[in-house]
């Protein structure tokens, strides 16, 4: 079975780091888990490196 791709979202305040699987097999026999970060300097750090990233051209929204 394939693993699922880590999906992040961070806006520099709050970040959510968890997997995904949204096609129908996925949400029918997987359970799914993630993490929200409301503090410290992780979500600030994740959004800059994400945006890093992005200009690189290293990861697409």
């Amino acid at each position: 079975m394939p693993a699922s791709t880590p999906n992040w979202v961070a806006d520099r305040h709050i970040l959510l780091v968890g997997s995904a699987n949204p096609t129908e097999s996925g949400v029918r026999r997987n359970l799914e888990a993630g993490v929200l970060v409301t503090g410290g300097t992780a979500p600030h750090r994740a959004a800059e490196h994400i945006r890093e990233l992005q200009r690189r051209e290293l990861w697409c929204r």
